[in-house]
C-alpha cells in the first residue's frame, strides 16, 4: 500500500468521479471485494476524505459502512499502521515543503508574469 511521495492525491480527481459512478454501480460496492480492493489501493489508500463536487466532501469509512465489499476495503486501509505511517510521512514532507515554498512567499515573488511563466511547474 506504499506509493510514491504524492500518493493518491495525484489521483484525486478520478477518485472523485469514481466514488460517485460507483453509486450507479452498487453491486460492486456490495460483493466485488477484489474490484474495490484496486480501487482503494489505487484512489484511496492514503486519502479517506475526498472532496467530490464543488467542495463537498465524504468520509468513505462512512458513505460505505452499508456496501460491504467497500466497506471490507476501506476498513482494511483505515488501520492505526496505515493512518500512522501516512501521519508521519507527511509530517516529514511538511518541513520540507516548507523550505521549498519560503522563497516565494516574499514580497514580489509571485507576481502575475512569474505565475504565467511557472505554470506548468510542480509548485502551481
Amino acid at each position: 500500500q506504499r506509493q510514491s511521495t504524492w500518493g493518491s492525491a495525484a489521483l484525486a480527481a478520478q477518485g472523485s468521479i469514481l466514488f460517485v459512478m460507483l453509486y450507479f454501480q452498487p453491486d460492486t460496492l456490495r460483493k466485488e471485494k477484489p474490484v474495490m480492493r484496486e480501487i482503494v489501493d489505487r484512489h484511496f489508500a492514503d486519502n479517506w476524505v475526498i472532496s467530490y463536487y464543488m467542495g463537498f466532501t465524504v468520509d468513505l469509512t462512512v458513505a460505505w459502512q452499508h456496501f460491504p465489499a467497500a466497506s471490507a476495503m476501506i476498513s482494511g486501509t483505515v488501520t492505526m499502521e496505515n493512518v500512522a505511517y501516512h501521519q508521519e510521512r507527511m509530517r516529514k514532507n511538511l518541513g520540507k515543503l516548507n523550505t521549498s515554498i519560503a522563497g516565494y512567499l516574499r514580497e514580489g515573488v509571485l507576481v502575475e508574469q512569474f505565475v504565467l511563466d511557472h505554470i506548468h511547474s510542480q509548485l502551481l
